[in-house]
């Protein structure tokens, strides 16, 4: 499982919100600089079979583009950006891949989490909706090449709580997220990824 599955809409019965949702959306992007939590995290077909996970582990991200995407559960694998260069690290596989940052991540779902305030350059909003005390918002991608046909961030509390995206073929990603704190004050070393000696590093452009 990669970045590209991180960051959809199935079966819900939408009830309009006077932008309940997008307000809260747009206060995250705005206002949230830094924080930290716990996300578990399934990916099922489009018949609602499963098909990977569910699978578990912690984040921590101080915007923009500084982030660190840990699953511990069933596999561990590690997610490391600078903000410059994103490193992905299978620990069972003992293989290293790094890339840039830029260009890769304001094109993907991670962007919303993870990267700048300017929901409008890369998202349509297309509605909200409110079901079982989440407030939901619907995003469509405005690039035609995007890997993924919708996303579904929810907020409860006022505090993010899930996501969900579509791809392409109809399977769905679903995180959700517990025990998120905000404003934290984290060093820059904390985003700087060095790799364990021994450990294949492979580079792509």
């Amino acid at each position: 499982m990669t970045l590209r599955v991180l960051l959809s809409l199935l079966g819900f019965v939408p009830t309009l919100v006077l932008g309940n949702g997008l307000l809260e959306l747009e206060s995250f992007l705005k206002d949230v600089k830094t924080a930290q939590g716990e996300f578990t995290q399934e990916v099922i077909d489009k018949n609602g079979k499963l098909i990977d996970g569910p699978s578990s582990g912690f984040f921590k991200f101080s915007r923009p583009g500084n982030f660190i995407w840990e699953y511990q559960s069933p596999y561990a694998q590690t997610m490391v950006s600078d903000g410059k260069k994103l490193w992905m690290w299978d620990k069972d596989l003992e293989q290293i891949t790094v890339r840039r940052l830029k260009g890769s991540l304001p094109s993907s779902p991670a962007s919303i989490l993870f990267g700048s305030s300017e929901l409008d350059k890369d998202w349509i909003v297309q509605n909200t909706y409110e079901k079982g005390n989440v407030h939901w918002v619907k995003l469509l991608p405005k690039s035609k090449d995007f890997a993924f046909s919708e996303v579904l961030v929810g907020f409860k509390d006022k505090v993010l709580a899930k996501i969900q995206f579509t791809g392409n073929l109809g399977e769905t990603s679903k995180l959700e997220f517990d025990k998120v704190q905000t404003g934290i004050q984290f060093s820059k070393k904390e985003f700087i990824f060095s790799p364990p000696k021994g450990v294949d590093v492979l580079k792509v452009d």
